[in-house]
């Protein structure tokens, strides 16, 4: 997600063309959020890698599929709980859909059913993957093996990178956006770095990941994220020992990423540190 959803402030839903960025991977630019959807063609089916903001949008990406290939869409891959990803999966009620199975606790959260309410949907229009898991997932495309792998909690509980290997391509969904990660109420500041971690161990050289948002990165992007967003937990544990207060934060700390982007986590962090006792001076928030 790259921003907290604002109804006055957005443009009119719109899709992209799409635009090559392997052998058989493709990559769509869709609005309001400026997201990355993803398309892997086999040689038997293909495969959408999220969905758009509304049921409408997911239309729109399923029908414009066959600009691309006639090759049968099976289905399509949920990469994490955020509206621009997620929200327009009734589109695909006929097909397989597979997510992170925290999706089905998350759907009736507070925070999903007000995003939903603010681009005019509700809760009957959201839908739940038909096939989840906790960890793992292959599908075979005919040509290609695609894997679905949950890392943990990170960009929000229900992250999925989508690796196909034939081809040398990575999707991570928000766990890495170009040109920074932006933090939300669901977001884990000591976990997001420990994902990254471990995703640095599943790229090759030479791989092109596709962030959430943004152009194509490599891993010496994901490498540089990571150090950002290490620097949330560390930084905020630093100013409890300290004394420094949430509301002091922002000036107190010295932070490689915008303020706007990564106040919701230090605020997280600020909560978990200090229920976990590491503190020096009351109240801290």
């Amino acid at each position: 997600m790259t921003a907290p959803s604002d109804p006055s402030n957005r443009t009119t839903a719109s899709e992209g063309s799409w635009q090559p960025v392997a052998d058989g991977v493709f990559r769509l630019v869709a609005e309001p959020d400026s997201v990355n959807i993803g398309l892997i063609v086999g040689s038997e089916s293909a495969l959408l890698i999220d969905c758009g903001s509304t049921p409408a949008q997911g239309a729109r990406l399923r029908e414009s599929v066959a600009s691309v290939t006639d090759t049968p869409l099976i289905g399509v891959v949920i990469t994490h709980e955020d509206r621009d990803h997620w929200f327009g999966l009734a589109a695909f009620d006929d097909l397989e859909s597979w997510g992170h199975e925290t999706l089905a606790e998350r759907i009736d959260a507070p925070e999903i059913l007000a995003e939903a309410e603010s681009l005019g949907l509700t809760r009957a229009d959201l839908r739940t993957p038909t096939t989840d898991f906790s960890i793992a997932r292959a599908l075979d495309l005919g040509d290609r093996y695609v894997e679905l792998v949950h890392l943990g909690h990170a960009h929000t509980h229900s992250d999925v990178v989508v690796n196909v290997p034939v081809s040398n391509v990575i999707f991570t969904g928000d766990l890495i956006e170009n040109p920074h990660p932006w933090f939300g109420p669901a977001s884990s500041p000591r976990g997001w770095p420990a994902t990254l971690n471990m995703l640095i161990g599943m790229v090759k050289p030479d791989a092109v990941v596709v962030p959430g948002h943004g152009d194509v990165v490599d891993g010496k992007f994901i490498v540089q994220q990571l150090a950002g967003l290490a620097s949330v937990p560390y930084t905020t544990e630093r100013l409890v020992r300290e004394g420094v207060t949430v509301e002091q934060a922002e000036e107190a700390g010295e932070w490689p990423l915008p303020w706007e982007n990564i106040a919701e986590g230090v605020r997280t962090a600020y909560a978990e540190m200090g229920a976990e006792g590491v503190r020096r001076n009351l109240p801290l928030i």
